[in-house]
């Protein structure tokens, strides 16, 4: 993806275990803190996704970790996953990749494609997939 792309990163969970769960934390390292103490029932078996965007102009690894727990007793679990996000600098090998073959506009124009602007948006999700585990 080119540099500048908006980026959408997709967080999932899935309550694996036998307790609702009913407060979520869940931090990126590249992001930071995207939820805290957000108030949540997630229920055994039932799962949850949050989404969020940025602008991303260098390859960046993210490190997202969701954190659910109860209040009182708690029953905390935490999750970890990574993703990788890779920004390509763009190239004049990839401008004539684009125009090969073809040298100019159909007639009365006659301009090189070289002279046109183009412009790409791409969006990536990266998916963490988080389960509770048994202890």
């Amino acid at each position: 993806m080119a540099s500048g792309t908006e980026v959408t990163y997709c967080y999932t969970v899935e309550n694996t275990g036998t307790v609702e769960l009913n407060l979520h934390d869940l931090d990126d390292s590249e992001l930071g803190s995207i939820l805290n103490g957000f108030p949540f029932a997630l229920s055994p078996t039932a799962s949850a996704f949050m989404t969020t965007s940025t602008i991303i102009n260098v390859t960046t690894v993210n490190t997202g970790t969701w954190s659910a727990y109860n209040a009182g007793p708690v029953n905390l679990v935490t999750a970890t996953d990574v993703a990788t996000v890779t920004v390509q600098s763009p190239t004049a090998a990839t401008l004539a990749d684009l125009a090969a073959g073809v040298d100019r506009m159909p007639a009365p124009l006659g301009l090189p494609l070289a002279a046109l602007p183009a412009a790409a948006a791409a969006v990536l999700g990266a998916a963490f997939i988080w389960r509770r585990k048994r202890k």
